[in-house]
């Protein structure tokens, strides 16, 4: 007598299933921006192009729960931004020493600290990203470097928020 494995169309409706069930239920994972949406921040910058990209996008991912260059009785983290900067290098060339490939580098050094903590702890973040680049298509090259600065922006706001959920 042999044993029969289920088969294929078996394993599929019980998967279908299960996923069926756990999303009926309400399930979900738990991301960074779920346990942050409560955290009150106070932020001390100066202007800046990039200091006012990166509160604007915290101010939307927080539910305005953001206090600007002041300590407000129900903040939890305050930081202060030191250094925030995007570089653009050349990255290879090509024929007549002309910049076929560009790499953008992305610092922001901030120094973070819960309200109730003596502890201020200094933490820099940086990303680095390369594109082709090609001096005939200036305002491609433009589109193309804003949309790199909001993926920096959108990356440091994550790591300042799990910096923040790590030290509560």
């Amino acid at each position: 007598m042999s044993k029969e494995k289920p088969s294929f169309s078996l394993l599929k409706l019980l998967n279908f299933s299960l996923i069926l069930f756990l999303i009926s239920c309400g399930y979900s994972l738990r991301t960074n921006s779920d346990l942050n949406q409560n955290v009150t921040y106070s932020i001390f910058f100066s202007e800046s192009f990039l200091n006012s990209k990166l509160i604007d996008a915290l101010k939307v991912s927080n539910k305005n729960k953001v206090y600007l260059n002041n300590i407000a009785d129900d903040s939890e983290v305050i930081i202060k931004i030191i250094k925030h900067n995007i570089t653009r290098y050349s990255a290879a060339l090509g024929s007549g020493a002309r910049t076929k490939e560009a790499r953008l580098e992305y610092l922001l050094e901030i120094s973070l600290k819960l309200k109730n903590s003596d502890k201020d702890m200094k933490y820099q973040i940086r990303n680095n990203k390369s594109y082709s680049f090609n001096e005939s298509n200036i305002l491609a090259l433009e589109q193309e470097e804003e949309e790199i600065t909001s993926d920096f922006i959108n990356f440091a706001l994550n790591e300042i928020k799990s910096l923040s959920l790590r030290l509560r």
